[in-house]
């Protein structure tokens, strides 16, 4: 804050001189005096700030030169003036060029223009102190900028690792629960229990997708595109994404058009399926009876066309006081709205704010008890705003006869050779199982070695290719690849879902992106690009087939496998078999290959304890690998590692590798107790069953 001060200091030897200004100048000034140099630096010293500082030049002792030069030190934002007589000048005018001394003034110096000059200098003093703390806000502003750049770096680095460490068990939760509920069509009471799982893992995958957009629209690094695309198969596609949660409700859901629309519009058609998804989906879970409705028109039929969508539903309203605040963050319409419905209280925040970057804009209506309408306007910056499609209600209808998850992606065949390359052993035997259900032939590799080792000797189709992988990651891996194969299609698989993860992958010249969790209509539209489709085989089960032995679930009444064993901490088979949701057979299987592969690890990782790289990723797999299979206190114990090697917390690597090797120890009594009694209970079944 800037002190201002008018405070002025006269110093001349002369007491009559001093007293006789002194009185002059006292009734515009604060002013004090001194007989002295060292007096003078005394009253600066202990008196201070003076705006204006007067001096006589000769004075015994110190003269003025010396004294304004030792007042410049202590006191630089002084405004310093010198009294002296005509032999005097040229030292005066030294003193201005070396900045001791701001001007002067010859004596006899008439007491008015002295005056103007202490005036100028008080204005002057304020100039200077203003100068001064605008540049300290400066260098805060700065400093706070950097801190905040700092903080943003951190954030999104948090959230990248956050959004890994989730997606990655839920590409287990949502791969093998579909899996099993496509294999067990003959079991709807099986079926219900795995759409409730499919569902609530979606949902889990839709929250923490809100989470990462609003965290990437505040800090600026939320991009939208702008394409020619087609209103009708937006909606149609939400049409099909969210009618089987509408029909599970009992409530119908209608879309439809007002008249004639333009046959394309440019903006970000995933923005915007985006928006409408959430609108809907927020609609169809407020709404208990009726129904909701989808409805879109051309509102402008000049040059620049604006669409307009409503969603409308007959749910529970919302109250007006309420109204405004819907689309801040974290908020509902009530707090027994949450305590019912859940939610984050995200999805209109995100809504509005991708609406925003697409130049539109979002707003409700609603009627407690009776209602809500939500209206999204947008540009449609049609190339042709001629171009019309007269009755678009036909095109939709077209579209609403295939069923909602693409038809032709269920009865999909494709004939073709597949590496999967992974460090996960979970991971790739569901992407195995996934591929060879319908007529794909894979090979397995665990990192970016041996995928390039083995693109370089095998003929493949296609490579999915995990980023993060020891020995070699899937980035290294793809480099050498393009040395053997410039052609070879590469799909990066990541759970890296910030903003830019897919424009990095493009750059480094992989031939598409997967997101973790994988979702098996997005694997299989990536299997179309680069595979040929053959027709479906009769439905008889073999090998790969989801519907034989090896991938049924059998659930007993509470939801739990038949065979599950009691968990210990150490070993956790139920709480894993539940969350993968296989029979005991499946998880003994997966739990006989991955435990040795674990000791693997943790065999490396003692030895390469110096490589903190190698740390980092072995401590990862380890983490990954135990977590599938219910070996949960060394993925607890592994994830520390991890982040301690990271540089994420503190703690002693070596202290917490010998805790691992304790929890590994003690995992490895646990499985061999569980490896011998599931497999007599095994046994004792099959011979029963005989």
């Amino acid at each position: 804050m800037v002190t201002r001060t008018s405070k002025v200091l006269l110093v001349d030897d002369e007491p009559l001189i001093l007293a006789s200004i002194k009185r002059q100048l006292r009734k515009r000034f604060d002013v004090d005096t001194a007989t002295s140099g060292q007096e003078g630096l005394d009253k600066v010293r202990d008196h201070g700030p003076y705006a204006v500082v007067v001096s006589d030049m000769q004075m015994p002792q110190m003269d003025g030169v010396q004294f304004l030069s030792a007042v410049q030190e202590l006191a630089p934002n002084s405004v310093r003036i010198m009294l002296t007589g005509n032999a005097d000048q040229r030292t005066a005018v030294d003193a201005i060029n070396r900045g001791s001394i701001f001007r002067f003034h010859t004596k006899p110096c008439p007491l008015e223009d002295l005056a103007k000059s202490i005036a100028a200098g008080i204005e002057q003093h304020r100039l200077m102190l203003v100068r001064e703390q605008l540049e300290e806000t400066n260098v805060q502003l700065v400093q706070a900028r950097e801190e905040a750049e700092r903080a943003a770096n951190v954030k999104g680095e948090f959230l990248a690792n956050m959004s890994h460490e989730i997606r990655t068990p839920l590409t287990a939760i949502l791969g093998y629960s579909e899996l099993a509920y496509q294999s067990t069509i003959d079991r709807p009471d099986v079926q219900k229990d795995l759409g409730v799982i499919l569902t609530n893992g979606k949902h889990l995958l839709e929250l923490i997708n809100d989470i990462l957009d609003l965290s990437k629209i505040d800090s600026d690094k939320f991009q939208v595109e702008t394409i020619g695309c087609s209103l009708v198969d937006i909606i149609a596609d939400v049409y099909a994404i969210m009618r089987l949660r509408a029909q599970d409700k009992n409530i119908d859901l209608i879309a439809t058009f007002d008249g004639p629309m333009v046959r394309t519009i440019r903006s970000d058609p995933t923005r915007l399926r985006q928006v409408l998804i959430n609108l809907v989906g927020n609609a169809i879970k407020f709404t208990e009876s009726g129904g909701v409705t989808v409805r879109a028109r051309l509102i402008n039929l000049s040059d620049q066309p604006t669409v307009d969508i409503r969603v409308i539903d007959t749910g529970i309203g919302i109250k007006q006081s309420r109204l405004e605040a819907i689309f801040d963050p974290f908020t509902q319409a009530d707090i027994t709205t949450t305590r019912q419905y859940g939610g984050t209280g995200l999805g209109l925040t995100v809504t509005k704010r991708i609406l925003a970057a697409l130049s539109g804009s979002v707003s409700v209506e609603s009627v407690e008890g009776k209602g809500t309408t939500f209206t999204v306007t947008i540009p449609a910056n049609s190339p042709d705003p001629s171009d019309k499609i007269l009755d678009p209600n036909a095109d939709l209808n077209n579209i609403h006869q295939c069923n909602p998850d693409h038809a032709w992606q269920d009865e999909a065949w494709f004939n073709g050779k597949v590496l999967i390359a992974d460090d996960t052993p979970v991971n790739r035997s569901l992407v195995r199982r996934m591929l060879t259900a319908i007529g794909v032939e894979v090979d397995e590799a665990e990192n970016g070695k041996q995928a390039y080792e083995a693109a370089t000797r095998g003929e493949y189709d296609l490579i999915l290719m995990d980023l993060h992988m020891p020995v070699m990651d899937g980035t290294a891996s793809l480099k050498r690849i393009r040395e053997h194969d410039q052609g070879l299609p590469v799909i990066a698989l990541t759970a890296d879902a910030m903003q830019g993860a897919r424009e990095r992958c493009r750059a480094a010249g992989f031939s598409g992106y997967l997101t973790k969790p994988l979702v098996r209509n997005d694997i299989i539209q990536e299997l179309a690009k680069y595979l040929k489709q053959a027709p479906k085989p009769g439905r008889e089960s073999g090998p790969g087939d989801p519907g034989a032995g090896e991938g049924s679930m059998v659930l007993s009444e509470k939801g739990a496998p038949t065979r599950g064993r009691q968990d210990t901490g150490a070993l956790n088979p139920g709480t894993a078999m539940g969350r993968l949701q296989v029979t005991e057979d499946v998880y003994r299987e997966a739990l006989e290959e991955t435990f040795p592969w674990i000791i693997g690890q943790f065999n490396t990782l003692g030895e390469m304890i110096d490589d903190i790289d190698q740390v980092v990723q072995s401590a990862h797999a380890i983490k990954s690998g135990s977590g599938s299979v219910g070996l949960d206190r060394v993925h607890t114990v592994a994830g520390e590692l991890e982040s301690i090697a990271r540089g994420n917390r503190e703690g002693d690597v070596q202290a917490t590798l010998t805790q691992l090797g304790e929890a590994v120890e003690e995992a490895k009594l646990c499985v061999e107790r569980y490896l011998v009694g599931s497999s007599a209970s095994h046994t004792t079944d099959r011979t029963q069953q005989a």
